[in-house]
Order: structure tokens, then sequence, then C-alpha cells
């Protein structure tokens, strides 16, 4: 047995790729977050009416996430780690050729490239994070999902910078970035020869389901817990920069108050694994969730000190469970787990965004700040669901 495959067997945590990995899972994301703060720009640029706007956003939605169940599929039976290296050039080359868009289909097309790269990294990313954790799978997955989303709230920074000193072709400027992470994760990741796939053996549907064993019912269950908390992340995402330019917030303020709100989660996320590994995985999902709902109630309601305090604890709470959802997940179906994460990751995660339209609905009816009142109750939902997932027994804890 050569030295990289010993590596992957000695129940080590190796730092060096797991960050690596998550550098990775950063620069992917933070691309993923350049189109909102642009839209307004392509929507001035080509005459776009507000449901062709709606539409762009629904089109990245499905290529970044309903896709990802099919490349986790693919990606289980991959024996080196082809969409890791490859994903954040790929992801790049299409964002930034954005700005250079000539018309709308063009942008579209654009967004469905952009969008399959990044499903394409997701999976096999959290997939391979797992090689490398040796017993803290959890805190290793949070440390993946934190770079994640800390590369989603740097996102709209990086992507006004550019274009608003140099207009939207600029956004080419924004492709190194890309370039220089797939070259850290193919000197860290594709060359490593003890890089395993999931399993050996392409696994057929019936063979994923039969991983999940006596299991099913609770993945299903955690899928519904994952689609309800996306569905409020992706809402507050979506309308809260109109919440607080309605406050009076100027936009550089706007931004601020978003960016808090996605640090907090990306906090979170880290403290939430690092739990999890210490006292199983239910007790955090459902505690995150039910304490996310104050929270958020109040980061809504009050002002000043109050209410940016609440909105980082909200964002804490809210994305706490995120890495460890991901870790149930795989440990409910250790054979296929690129398969299993995409399932979280993309179709969770997709579904959830897509829901998003029916939150906008309900806002032009009931008011927007009713409408998000209203739709955090989904998290008290989703903390009753997790009670009932079904608790995984590890051979040992990890060391605290």
């Amino acid at each position: 047995m050569d030295e990289g495959s010993a590596n992957r067997t000695d129940n080590r945590f190796d730092l060096l790729p797991v960050l690596s990995l998550a550098v990775g899972h950063g620069i992917v994301d933070l691309y993923g977050s350049f189109l909102a703060p642009l839209l307004p720009l392509f929507a001035d640029r080509f005459n776009l009416s507000l449901a062709l706007v709606g539409t762009l956003v629904s089109i990245l939605t499905v290529a970044d996430g309903l896709s990802q169940p099919l490349f986790g599929c693919w990606e289980d039976r991959m024996r080196r780690p082809w969409m890791v290296t490859l994903g954040p050039l790929w992801v790049a080359a299409a964002t930034g050729f954005l700005g250079l868009a000539t018309g709308y289909a063009v942008l579209a097309s654009l967004l469905i490239v952009s969008g399959a790269g990044r499903s394409a990294y997701h999976p096999q990313g959290a997939a391979a994070v797992t090689q490398y954790s040796g017993g803290r799978r959890a805190l290793s997955l949070s440390i993946f999902t934190a770079a994640g989303n800390l590369g989603f709230a740097t996102g709209p920074i990086l992507a006004t910078s550019l274009v608003s000193t140099m207009g939207l072709p600029a956004t080419l400027y924004s492709i190194p970035l890309g370039m220089v992470a797939s070259a850290l994760l193919y000197t860290v990741a594709f060359r490593d020869t003890g890089f395993r796939p999931s399993c050996w053996n392409p696994p057929s549907l019936k063979v994923i389901v039969g991983n999940l064993g006596h299991y099913r019912k609770g993945f299903i269950r955690l899928w519904f817990v994952v689609v309800l908390r996306s569905l409020t992340y992706f809402s507050l995402f979506s309308f809260l920069p109109m919440v607080f330019v309605r406050k009076g917030l100027s936009t550089f303020q706007t931004g601020v108050m978003t960016s808090l709100f996605l640090f907090g989660g990306a906090v979170g996320g880290i403290v939430g694994g690092w739990l999890a590994d210490r006292m199983y995985e239910r007790p955090v999902i459902a505690g995150s969730l039910a304490l996310a709902f104050p929270a958020l109630q109040l980061a809504l309601l009050l002002p000043g000190v109050g209410g940016i305090c609440s909105l980082l604890a909200g964002g804490f709470c809210l994305l706490s469970s995120a890495p460890v959802t991901i870790a149930l997940a795989q440990r409910y179906a250790p054979g296929s787990a690129a398969t299993a994460s995409s399932l979280m990751l993309g179709l969770g995660w997709g579904t959830g965004g897509l829901l998003v339209t029916l939150v906008g609905v309900m806002a032009d009816c009931l008011g927007l700040l009713w409408t998000l009142r209203l739709e955090t109750l989904c998290l008290l939902v989703a903390a009753f669901l997790a009670l009932g997932l079904p608790m995984v027994t590890r051979p040992q804890m990890a060391k605290r």
C-alpha cells in the first residue's frame, strides 16, 4: 500500500486537503453570488421585465441545485477527482464572461454553464473532504460548508467592486481566482494517489436505495428538513435587502447587513459541526433550527444594535445545521456518499430556492415583512421533523 492509500485508512484528520477543498468551495460559491447584485445592470442593458429577471435566478437555481443528484451518481463512479479539480476554473470562466453577454439568451446560457459547474463541484467535494476527515467528519464538512458560505457572502462585494470601477466587462478580471483554486486542488487532491471514490463499483439506483437500509424514512425526513431550512435561507437572502432599503439604509449599508447575516451563518456552520462531532447530529439540527426562529423574528422587528445582533444570531443558528445534515445523510448512505451529499446540497437546496417564488407571490398579497415573519415558521416545522431523525451508531465519538 502506498503512502497516500495509508493516509486514507489511518483515521487521521488531514488538514491540508480539507482546507484546500474548502478553499475551492469558497471560490466556487463566491462566483455563485455574482448574479444578484448585477441584475439591475443586466435589466437596464437588455430592458428586462421583473419576470425575466426572476427567470434568470430560477435558471441558475435549477442548473446549480437540481442537477446535483445526477452529478453525484456519476461522481460516485469516478476514480479521480476530476470535478473537484476542474470545477473552480469551469465556474470562473462561465461567470467571468457574464459581463460580455450580448443578449438575454447568451446570459441565460452562461448561467446554465456556471450553475452546472457549481453543481459538479459540490457532491464530489463534500464526498472527498470526508476521506481526509479521520474521525471528524462533521467538523471537516463544517469547514467545507463555512468556506462556501464565506465565499458566497464575499461574492457581491467583489462583483460590485469590479463593475462599479470598470463596467460589466470587468467580470473577466475575476477568472484568475478560479485558475488559482484549480491549480491548488490539482496539486493537493488530484495528484494524491491515495484518493478513492466513495465506492469502487458503480451503484445502481437499487443499490443506492439499498445502502440506505432501514434509514430510508430518516433520509426522506432529513431531506424535508433541508428543504424547509433552505426556503427560509433563500427567502431572507433574496428579500432582506429590500427590507433594509425600506427602513432607510443606503445601498452600502444594505450590503453590509446582508454580509453580516451570511458571515454569521458561516461561523455557525463551523460551530455546528464541532458540536455534532461530540453530541450526535439530531440535537444540533433540531436545536439550531428552533433557536433560529426567535432570533430571525427579532431581527425583522428590532431597530439598531438589537436588530444587528439578532440578525447575526439568526444567521448563526440557521446555518449551524448545514454541514451536520450532510454528515448525517452520508451516514445514512455510507456506500453512496457523493449521491447522498448531492441530494442534500443540490436537490434539497435547489427545491428550497425554487419555492422562493411562492414567497414573492405572498409578499405581493400580504406585505414583505409579514410574509417573512410567517415564512420563518417553517423553521419550527423543520425542528419538529428533526426530532424524529434516526440516530446512527458510531464506533467512537471524536476525541475532544
